[in-house]
């Protein structure tokens, strides 16, 4: 009996995964924001020109990497839970796979540009808020799609 409870149990939470990772990837796809983005398409990544990419892999996982410069670490963020808000902003909070740390990102998306509006930590330190780094106060890149 124990077993079996055991069993429908992990069968359950099993199942609430999967939904909540066919959620995020129908949530991204809805939003329009799977794909390639960048301030200068046409030029390769760099540290001045991060390439941001949102995905799905076949297993379902969903992510978004940002791509820097070669010789600059490659950072892959798994996206855990993600909102449409509005037909101009995704809400969706990103873990990240170095260290665990989670992010909450808003995403505000114009026409065929997306710029982070907001970023926070889980610790609660805000990293950008209405569009500009918190650390400089520079403007967050407006990236359009690439492709």
């Amino acid at each position: 009996m124990i077993r079996k409870t055991l069993l429908s149990a992990a069968i359950l939470v099993a199942l609430a995964s999967l939904a909540s990772a066919q959620s995020v990837q129908k949530t991204l796809a809805d939003a329009g924001v799977l794909g390639r983005w960048a301030e200068a398409c046409a030029q390769p990544a760099s540290s001045n020109n991060v390439h941001v990419v949102y995905a799905v892999s076949p297993s379902g996982e969903a992510t978004v990497v940002h791509e820097a410069a070669p010789g600059h670490q490659t950072v892959v963020n798994t996206i855990v839970e993600a909102k449409l808000v509005s037909p101009e902003r995704l809400d969706y909070i990103q873990v990240d796979r170095r260290d665990g740390a989670r992010v909450l990102v808003v995403l505000m998306m114009t026409g065929r540009h997306i710029k982070v509006w907001r970023s926070q930590m889980s610790t609660g330190q805000v990293l950008a808020e209405r569009g500009k780094f918190t650390a400089n106060g520079r403007d967050a890149p407006a990236r359009a799609r690439c492709g």
